[in-house]
């Protein structure tokens, strides 16, 4: 095994510096906004087919980081020197696909979603605590308030689409 899931998953939040020189974690980091928006997806009216076949993909790539023999594959049948998990883009991009679609749609998102990501993300932040150290963790738990309160202003209407476009 190449690491521990927690190790990783705390890969996944910001405010890190990527270690690109030993085997520790893959640079995973696509932003908050992108976790936030994945969670939404998860509760949105969006095709079951759709949901399972972005999980699969996702949880197929995160379990590739943890296996070697997996890891191994993904690198062409050789143990890299120097530059590990050189396919995290890939877990990268399609989070950001994900968030896309989430975002272009953003008006039919109600409140109980949002409120269902904020807390999913909140649990995920506090639980990744001793992995990810106490300035990290207070950095994320800003970062997500001010999405909220942005969110927020702009659900009840008191903030218009391309102002909450620039800011997210």
């Amino acid at each position: 095994f190449n690491g521990s899931v927690p190790q990783f998953l705390s890969a996944l939040l910001p405010y890190q510096y990527p270690n690109s020189k030993d085997l520790s974690t893959p640079n995973l980091c696509c932003g908050l906004i992108c976790l936030f928006l994945f969670f939404i997806f998860l509760t949105g009216r969006y095709k079951l087919r759709e949901k399972i076949s972005a999980c699969t993909i996702l949880v197929f790539l995160f379990v590739s980081f943890i296996i070697r023999p997996l890891d191994w594959l993904w690198n062409g049948g050789h143990y890299t020197n120097m530059i590990p998990f050189r396919y995290s883009f890939i877990f990268s991009f399609i989070l950001v696909l994900i968030a896309y679609r989430v975002f272009v749609d953003f008006d039919k998102v109600k409140m109980k979603q949002i409120l269902f990501a904020v807390e999913i993300c909140l649990i995920g932040i506090i639980l990744l605590y001793m992995y990810t150290g106490l300035t990290v963790t207070l950095l994320c738990l800003l970062t997500l308030a001010v999405y909220t309160v942005i969110v927020l202003l702009y659900i009840k209407g008191r903030l218009n689409g391309r102002l909450f476009s620039g800011v997210i």
